[in-house]
């Protein structure tokens, strides 16, 4: 059985109470999205879209994706500067509309 994980690196004392978890865990380090590399900027874009295309929105998704930088900096300022805390952001908005 395979399970996960996943957080910020607070969660690593977590996991390091058990030397048996410690033993067979493996920390796999996911960087931020720069905003000073190009390709850093498309594949945040990129992956917003495709999240933004699975959350039942009731919004125009290209029009969304004109503010794409709202969503960058709100991601870092969530904490990871990834998705996994936009996407329940996300999802959160949704419930409120």
């Amino acid at each position: 059985m395979l399970n996960g994980l996943i957080g910020t690196y607070e969660l690593l004392n977590f996991r390091n109470l058990s030397g048996q978890a410690s033993r067979r865990g493996l920390d796999i380090h996911f960087p931020r999205y720069l905003y000073q590399n190009e390709l850093d900027r498309q594949d945040f874009q990129a992956a917003l879209f495709a999240l933004l295309m699975q959350v039942p929105l009731n919004v125009d998704v290209k029009e969304l994706m004109q503010h794409w930088l709202y969503f960058y900096e709100r991601s870092i300022i969530l904490g990871w500067g990834g998705f996994s805390i936009l996407g329940i952001s996300l999802v959160e908005m949704d419930l409120t509309m």
